[in-house]
């Protein structure tokens, strides 16, 4: 796993845990499971329980300045495995919507879709002590 310790956090006063420096974004990170889908391209009348398109990268973000969102990016892994190809973009914001029912990312500003598709691809290629 790559990223820093929040040992030291955990470790620490309780009356000290707010005055750390912390990040402010998580990157979360789903692959199709490659099994199922060759399962089901052998035997198209089989269940499939996931689909090549269903992979993704997504970053939760709460700061002051870009606020409570979900952002997320989907290829098809079998194309496209490096994200340079998005097929689709979600954009949630979780105060004004917190089950995730109305994606905005369409109606974003181009300067947030692009601080945010950055922001995501930093996270993604980060290693070790690197990421933020």
């Amino acid at each position: 796993m790559d990223g820093r310790s929040f040992a030291s956090i955990l470790l620490s006063e309780p009356s000290k845990v707010g005055t750390y420096p912390w990040r402010d974004a998580i990157l979360i990170e789903w692959t199709t499971d490659h099994d199922d889908a060759a399962k089901h391209a052998e035997n198209p009348l089989s269940v499939m329980i996931d689909t090549f398109n269903n992979t993704y990268r997504s970053l939760r973000i709460i700061n002051e300045s870009l606020g409570n969102l979900a952002y997320s990016e989907f290829v098809d892994y079998r194309k496209n495995w490096h994200f340079e190809n998005i097929l689709e973009y979600e954009l949630f914001d979780l105060d004004k919507d917190p089950y995730e029912l109305h994606n905005i990312y369409p109606q974003a500003p181009a300067d947030l879709k692009k601080v945010l598709h950055e922001r995501i691809s930093e996270y993604y290629t980060c290693q070790g002590n690197s990421c933020p």
